[in-house]
């Protein structure tokens, strides 16, 4: 006889019931504390508890359980190796320690981990806070302490593959290095986190990406209201691969101060081996890095290296750099550099360095802002601590500019929201014209501008021919058509790299349609007669070529609009009317005219008295009928059929 499987009679009893699919598992949570009494899995609090080890109770878990870490210190090295796991401490008190090696390894399955409110103390001893060498994405590290490592406090190895990674509330303090990148980073997102104080003897950066293998990739690492502060023996961060990087309300103070280290840096962007684009850095301090030996180094270095003997057979490229709304100030030697000193990179292109502070560097040795690199870079719009501007390829007093950079227009004082020197302001002396549509508007204005370079000056909408160089007038002009269609916001604007512009209302009005009335002044009753209205024309270019459309009123009401402009009206009985045509454009414009049309009777007044006379039967009504005939021929007094017979109808 064959055996049904248990899976099996299970699926047929189900749907017997019509129960459906079987409910997923309820998550479980497993408790660890270290010094409990005693121990059943998996726990209820932290009095009793299941585990003794962290390692226990995430082998026990199952996807998507929670490892609560009790208050405790927990001398262990943990591998992680499910997916969608908690692993939740209670706060600082809740302390991993590993006496050796790696407090945290995730492996392959590890997709979806949640650590929070713990510290990892490597105490000086372990080599690594967390490391990874395997695929892990969506990984989620928040309020975590990391800090005492040897070597990392984290560790993204060359294989590894970290994708979609979020640091929230993180404190990667006091490791050799804070986080070292040699594998692939995508996609990962730092907030309100510290990388701080991390080096020992030569060596110390907050976050590296490293790159020798020329496979290593950093690609989206958008870090927000982080700080990178006191590491002194290196660099706050360094990368060698990095595209698609947002730096946003980040503090860079005190790093790579140590006087033997020529590369000291706040922020050291040294691509290698590839091509990459898209680094923006704003809204952040950058200050007192670097020192005065520093040949290499400085607040912040952005290079793409191409350069002989090293990188020449596999030149990394870089396209889009914007620094932007920074104080980049007490750097040593450079506050900004882009390129590599003495190397003639042909990257960064498209590099934009505006509306800074970059004051107080020690231009003595360097530069407030130096292009080694080939291409011209946008320096306008930042503050040099003067009023006059940048020195050294500039002519003012403030920070040392060098190499090819435009520094015009230049910020006129340190509110970074303020006005360049080259920015054109402008005046306009109408700020609303109305007019009919046909005629030709005009407004005037004023512009002055501090910088030397020459004004190009445009209209959204007609042409603006200026006067003077630096300062002057300008005269609009503008020939309209069609209203109120052309009706709109007019924008003069002057741009000599900085732009600048003034706005106005334009109303232009709408004219109706005129031509002229055909209609006859009389017709006899019953005849029927033509309406025309003929020499139609429009002030509206536009409306002309839209065509018109046209109504008659033959005295007995308008008809609806249609194109024929004629129209044959019926004939009507005796008497005066009005009749009337309408011509319309295509924006509702009309115009209206009347006539009068007197309507004339067909029947003779005496034939009609002679007639009813004969046929009254009193002779009382013939005789007066015949007297009121009398009376009707007299041309004092004449009678029209149509009263006379009005009278005898009531008589």
């Amino acid at each position: 006889m064959k055996r049904t499987s248990s899976a099996v009679f299970l699926a047929t009893i189900v749907g017997l019931l019509g129960v459906g699919t079987l409910p997923a598992a309820a998550a479980t949570t497993h408790w660890v504390n270290d010094d409990a009494s005693t121990y059943s899995p998996p726990g209820v609090d932290c009095d009793a508890a299941g585990y003794a080890t962290i390692q226990a109770a995430v082998t026990a878990a199952a996807a998507g359980d929670t490892v609560v870490v009790c208050a405790g210190t927990y001398a262990e090295n943990v591998t992680i190796d499910t997916a969608n796991l908690v692993i939740d401490g209670v706060g600082p008190t809740s302390i991993v320690t590993p006496g050796s090696g790696t407090a945290f390894v995730l492996n392959g399955n590890a997709d979806g981990l949640l650590m929070q409110d713990m510290l990892i103390d490597g105490a000086d001893v372990a080599q690594h806070g967390l490391t990874t060498a395997a695929a892990v994405d969506d990984v989620a590290l928040h309020n975590l302490t990391i800090t005492g490592a040897t070597q990392r406090g984290i560790r993204i190895e060359g294989t590894a593959v970290a994708t979609n990674w979020e640091f929230v509330g993180a404190h990667i303090d006091e490791n050799l290095i804070g986080v070292r990148i040699t594998g692939e980073a995508h996609d990962w997102t730092i907030d309100d986190s510290t990388f701080n104080e991390n080096g020992s003897g030569t060596t110390g950066i907050g976050i590296e990406g490293f790159n020798d293998s020329g496979v290593a990739v950093i690609d989206g690492f958008n870090v927000t209201d982080s700080e990178f502060n006191d590491n002194a023996n290196q660099k706050g961060m360094y990368f060698e691969m990095l595209s698609n990087a947002v730096f946003d309300d980040i503090d860079v103070l005190r790093n790579g101060t140590l006087s033997t280290y020529n590369a000291g840096a706040g922020i050291d962007i040294n691509l290698k081996r590839g091509d990459y684009e898209n680094i923006t850095i704003q809204n952040s301090r950058i200050e007192d890095n670097g020192h005065a030996n520093a040949t290499f180094g400085g607040g912040l270095t952005i290079k793409a290296r191409d350069d002989a003997p090293s990188y020449n057979g596999d030149p990394a490229t870089l396209d889009g750099v914007w620094v932007t709304n920074n104080v980049i100030e007490g750097n040593a030697p450079d506050g900004l550099r882009l390129g590599e000193p003495g190397k003639s990179n042909l990257g960064p292109t498209d590099a934009h360095v505006n509306r800074n502070s970059i004051t107080g560097n020690n231009s003595t040795a360097g530069n407030g802002l130096e292009n080694a690199s080939v291409p011209e870079a946008d320096g306008s719009c930042n503050w040099w601590g003067a009023v006059s501007g940048p020195s050294g390829v500039g002519t003012g007093a403030g920070e040392e500019v060098s190499g090819n950079i435009e520094f015009n227009p230049f910020l006129l004082t340190s509110d970074l929201d303020g006005d360049c020197s080259g920015v054109p302001q402008l005046t306009r002396d109408d700020g609303s014209i109305t007019l009919d549509e046909g005629d030709g508007a005009v407004n005037t204005g004023t512009f002055e501008v501090g910088s030397q370079e020459p004004l190009t000056f445009s209209a959204s909408v007609g042409n603006v021919t200026p006067t003077g160089s630096n300062t002057g007038t300008w005269s609009w002009t503008y020939s309209t058509d069609d209203g109120p269609s052309e009706s709109q916001i007019v924008e003069i604007e002057a741009d000599n790299g900085e732009s600048g512009s003034t706005t106005f209302l334009l109303l232009v009005q709408n004219l109706p349609p005129s031509g002229t009335f055909q209609a006859p002044s009389s017709v006899q009753e019953g005849t029927a007669f033509p309406t025309s209205i003929t020499g139609v024309t429009d002030p509206s270019a536009a409306d002309t070529t839209a065509g018109f459309s046209y109504a008659f009123d033959c005295g007995n009401g308008y008809g609806a609009f249609g194109p024929s402009a004629s129209a044959n009206c019926a004939g009507l009985s005796a008497g005066t009317y009005i009749v009337r045509g309408k011509v319309r454009d295509k924006d509702a414009g009309q115009e209206e005219y009347s006539k009068v049309l007197t309507v004339g009777s067909t029947q003779v007044a005496g034939e009609v008295v002679k007639k009813k006379c004969k046929d009254f039967k009193k002779k009382s009504k013939r005789e007066k009928c015949r007297e009121r005939r009398k009376n009707n021929k007299s041309p004092a007094a004449p009678m029209t059929g149509a009263t006379e017979m009005g009278y005898l109808a009531n008589d």
